[in-house]
């Protein structure tokens, strides 16, 4: 053998994990760093969920469709009470029930706060 020959190994690895990213190195083409990934939060689904019902009913509230809007605020604050998402929509619901009460519809606006109100009882 040759002194000025090195002998070497070459061995391919790759490791899969849910994530990874590729990262290519001055020595090897590519080389697969494994990215450990984060436990999945029981909450974050229910949470994405509720901001996703708000966005809707705000939505339906933007289009002019506001018995959709009172009615996904309603189910909101009725089913999540303790949630960030019901407090957004208690406010929406106030929005609307000022509509109400502005464009000639007291009644209206008059059941939603005495729902809202009960609900702080």
């Amino acid at each position: 053998m040759n002194t000025t020959e090195a002998e070497t190994t070459t061995v391919d690895v790759e490791i899969r994990v849910p994530a990874e990213r590729k990262i290519r190195t001055p020595r090897a083409k590519t080389v697969v760093v494994a990215v450990a990934a984060p436990e999945p939060d029981p909450n974050a689904a229910s949470y994405f969920a509720l901001n996703r019902l708000l966005a809707m009913a705000q939505r339906y509230r933007s289009q002019g469709k506001l018995r959709e809007a009172l009615e996904m605020c309603w189910e909101i604050t009725d089913d999540y009470p303790d949630s960030p998402a019901a407090a957004a929509a208690k406010i929406t619901l106030l929005e609307l029930a000022t509509a109400y009460e502005n464009n000639g519809a007291p009644r209206m606006a008059r059941s939603i706060f005495e729902r809202l109100a009960a609900l702080e009882e």
